[in-house]
């Protein structure tokens, strides 16, 4: 699977990344129920397991501390992320 962006100037998209199996996507929809900011392109058959807002507010009523677990897991995800954000743009600049 690709992680793909739009990209207006080129009239198109451009991948950023790809994933390894077991790896989570959609995390920021979790946290900020926003826009998204890229898609994913499935090259190949896979399967994929989608936590809803509803599903989590659920689980967190029934199993709070898996779904603690769970936010920790994404959270950890995101700022993984942000990081290798961070050094690619700095990177970049130099």
């Amino acid at each position: 699977m690709s992680i793909v962006i739009d990209v207006p100037q080129r009239m198109g998209r451009k991948k950023i990344a790809m994933l390894c199996p077991g790896t989570i996507f959609g995390e920021m929809a979790i946290t900020d129920q926003g826009v998204r900011s890229a898609s994913v392109v499935v090259e190949s058959p896979a399967i994929c397991y989608k936590l809803s807002n509803a599903d989590l507010d659920r689980l967190s009523k029934k199993q709070p501390e898996l779904s603690h677990k769970l936010l920790i897991g994404v959270s950890r995800e995101l700022s993984k992320r942000v990081r290798i954000s961070n050094r690619i743009a700095t990177e970049l600049k130099g």
